[in-house]
C-alpha cells in the first residue's frame, strides 16, 4: 500500500514539475475581484435602442458635452496586485487602426483606455487601495464613453481619477452618485485629484467625454 502511495504521489509530483518547466501552468489575472489593485474594466458597447425617454436625457447630455454618447456596460474585469502588471496587461489589447473599428463578435474591440478611477484622492490606491482602468470601443474624440455602472470593483468607492487626454477625452469627467445616470451629474476635469466631498466615495455610475 505504502509503495502505491509513493509511486501515485511521485507521478503526481513529476506531472506539476513538467507543466512548470513547459509553461502549462501560467500566472494569469485574477477574474475575481481582489479587495486592493488594480482592474481592466472591459467595456462592452448597448446596441439596444434606449427608451423614447432615455433618448432624450441622452440628447440633452449630447448637447451639452458637445459630442455624441457611446453607451456601456462593464464586461471582463482582469484584476492585478499592482498597476505595473494591469499596464503589461493593457499594452496586450489589440488597438484599432482606425476610429471606427471593424466589428469582432458583434462588437468593436474595446482598446481604448478612456478613464481611471482611484480610491483616493491624488490618483493614489497606496498599499491597501483600488484603482481601475475603463476601455471603450472607440475615443473620446469620437463620442463619449457612458457607463450606466461602474461595476463592483469601484462602486462607492471613488475619490479620484483622470481621463485620457491623448484619446481626446479632455472633457473630463460626470460622475452620479447611483446607477443609470441618477442623481447628478457632479462634474470634476480631466484631472480630477479629488471628485468633492458630495461624491465621496459614492459615485456609481459616469461619463467619459
Amino acid at each position: 500500500m505504502r509503495a502505491r502511495i509513493f509511486v501515485a504521489f511521485a507521478t503526481v509530483a513529476s506531472l506539476a514539475l513538467f507543466a512548470l518547466v513547459f509553461g502549462v501552468i501560467q500566472p494569469t489575472a485574477s477574474t475575481a475581484a481582489p479587495d486592493a489593485g488594480v482592474c481592466v474594466s472591459i467595456g462592452v458597447p448597448i446596441t439596444d435602442t434606449p427608451t423614447a425617454e432615455e433618448a432624450v436625457k441622452l440628447k440633452r447630455i449630447e448637447d451639452e458635452i458637445g459630442k455624441p454618447l457611446g453607451r456601456y456596460t462593464i464586461g471582463e474585469e482582469h484584476c492585478f496586485a499592482t498597476e505595473a502588471e494591469a499596464q503589461e496587461f493593457v499594452k496586450t489589447l489589440d488597438e484599432p487602426e482606425s476610429s471606427v473599428a471593424e466589428p469582432q463578435g458583434g462588437f468593436a474591440p474595446s482598446s481604448y483606455i478612456v478613464a481611471h478611477l482611484y480610491e483616493h484622492a491624488d490618483y493614489n490606491q497606496y498599499v491597501s487601495g483600488r484603482a481601475a482602468y475603463y476601455t471603450a470601443s472607440l475615443p473620446c474624440s469620437s463620442q463619449a464613453a457612458l457607463f450606466y455602472y461602474v461595476g463592483d470593483y469601484m462602486n462607492d468607492r471613488t475619490s479620484s481619477g483622470f481621463t485620457q487626454r491623448n484619446y481626446g477625452c479632455d472633457g473630463g469627467f460626470r460622475f452620479y452618485l447611483d446607477a443609470n445616470l441618477t442623481t447628478g451629474p457632479y462634474l470634476c476635469s480631466p484631472e480630477c485629484a479629488y471628485v468633492g466631498n458630495t461624491a465621496n466615495d459614492k459615485i456609481s455610475s459616469m461619463i467619459v467625454h
